[in-house]
């Protein structure tokens, strides 16, 4: 986990999409510049895409900073999509855009970075633990027990290699 200068907090946002299930998942935490555990979020959407469900996380994380004072914020999602699109309008997402420009605003304009799910692991952990049976929206004021150990090790700096899958190439 790559840690704020003093004084800033960090947001993570995950979302979830099953396309077997009704609900996706969405998921975030906020920490300190020390990388300690400020507060995270688990909770279920209405099933839509992959991307509304990484909206919609990032919607509940930004509200969630504004109600506990957590400025100045970092903020970093796992889908370049969703930076691009913060950047350009996109009629299909028109609704849920104005709702992430808005409250952006209200936090004084952080600018949204992107990082990958494997730098994004607790993240990514709550909003998937919704698809495993979790279905209401909550708060965490500690790291709940099935993502203590990935908090934990991201704390630590522990960082796990991306793999893909092995392709064979012509010559």
């Amino acid at each position: 986990m790559d840690t704020p200068k003093p004084n800033i907090y960090k947001l993570n946002t995950g979302g979830a999409h099953s396309s077997t299930l009704t609900t996706d998942g969405i998921g975030g935490l906020i920490r300190n510049h020390n990388g300690d555990w400020i507060v995270g979020f688990s909770g279920n959407i209405p099933c839509q895409s992959s991307i509304s469900a990484e909206l919609y996380a990032l919607i509940q994380g930004l509200r969630i900073a504004i109600q506990q004072n957590l400025s100045p914020l970092h903020v970093e999602v796992d889908a370049k999509e969703v930076i691009t699109m913060l950047d350009c309008d996109n009629i299909i997402y028109a609704n849920l855009l104005f709702d992430c420009r808005h409250l952006l605003l209200k936090l004084r304009n952080p600018r949204v970075h992107h990082a990958y799910r494997e730098q994004s692991r607790v993240a990514d952990q709550l909003a998937r633990s919704i698809l495993e049976g979790n279905f209401t929206m909550r708060v965490f004021d500690a790291p709940p027990l099935f993502v203590r150990p990935i908090s934990e090790a991201d704390k630590q700096g522990q960082t796990i290699m991306r793999s893909f899958p092995s392709t064979p190439y012509a010559l």
